[in-house]
């Protein structure tokens, strides 16, 4: 009987697994922005939800107004060095933009920063940063973080665009979950994912 239950059990949980469909999540973020700083900590719960259902989480920053957009194409040209570089660059210009005031005005002002805050045993391939932050695929990136913003009618930073077959489905920012708490907005992407992975559409 209870090896029935047991068999059973997986059955039903290997079904729910495989009728659930892949749910992306991009999250629209500014290195100048606190609240998008603030909200780095729970980026592990919500890709792990979003892995759950076969899809992927990207961290997506965009510049500001009368930004340069070098800050920018240097993260995006970091994540061919692997995620723990990529995430040193990405907090290194968090702490560079809202600690220190760094100006980020080109891409020069960006290497220097980077080369003097990162730690030495990350191992950054400091030709290759720079060398693919200059071409077109990192400006490629930037174009298209702030085009998907835009399309999106965000409002407020951080946004997360939760993404089904490669369209947006939902959008959610600290003004459309009508709280400030962090915890309410992690709560409410989760809900989002998994409803999008639930819906058969």
């Amino acid at each position: 009987m209870i090896r029935k239950l047991a068999v059973g059990a997986a059955f039903l949980l290997a079904t729910a697994i495989a009728s659930a469909s892949p749910v992306d999540v991009v999250k629209i973020v500014n290195f100048s922005c606190p609240v998008c700083r603030a909200s780095e900590f729970q980026n592990g719960v919500i890709k792990d939800a979003v892995e759950a259902t076969g899809g992927r989480y990207v961290v997506a920053p965009i510049p500001e107004q009368d930004g340069t957009g070098a800050r920018e194409e240097v993260y995006y040209a970091s994540r061919s060095q692997g995620v723990p570089i990529a995430d040193a660059v990405k907090e290194s210009l968090f702490r560079g933009a809202q600690d220190m005031g760094q100006p980020f005005s080109d891409l020069t002002q960006v290497m220097v920063w980077l080369q003097g805050d990162l730690k030495p045993e990350l191992h950054v391939d400091w030709q290759k940063l720079t060398t693919e932050a200059g071409a077109d695929a990192a400006k490629a990136s930037v174009g298209k973080a702030a085009q998907m913003t835009l399309d999106a009618g965000a409002s407020q930073l951080p946004t997360y665009l939760i993404l089904k077959n490669g369209v947006v489905v939902t959008s959610l920012d600290p003004n459309t979950v009508n709280k400030t708490s962090m915890a309410a907005l992690r709560a409410a992407v989760i809900d989002a994912v998994n409803k999008a992975s639930a819906d058969k559409q």
